[in-house]
């Protein structure tokens, strides 16, 4: 898009920190919005109150949108309970990928 020239609606931007902004229309002006809290805002069918609120991905990965990667915690907890979530998550990606080692190892015999 050529410098000064507007981004349409719905565009979508990734950041130097790897998160991906839309352009959404607020208010009287369009804004650039985080897409996870679009989706979080979704998935509550509410608004995210960033002050007290954070968006997080379970498995830390910024460009996995699925919804049930992305998870809604209150700031002063977000630690512990954002870091059980994260491991959870990655436990069951690491249990699947060795289900499928075995599974090609079966095939293979």
């Amino acid at each position: 898009m050529p410098r000064g020239e507007a981004s349409p609606m719905g565009m979508e931007r990734v950041s130097m920190n790897g998160y991906t902004y839309v352009k959404m229309p607020e208010g009287t002006k369009p804004a650039w919005k985080l897409k996870h809290h679009i989706i979080a805002e979704k998935i509550l069918e509410r608004t995210i109150d960033t002050k007290v609120e954070r968006v997080l991905f379970k498995d830390r990965n910024r460009k996995n949108f699925a919804e049930d990667n992305i998870i809604v915690v209150p700031k002063q907890g977000i630690t512990k309970e954002a870091r059980r979530a994260q491991i959870v998550s990655r436990i069951q990606e690491l249990e699947g990928e060795l289900a499928d080692l075995d599974e090609e190892e079966e095939e293979a015999s």
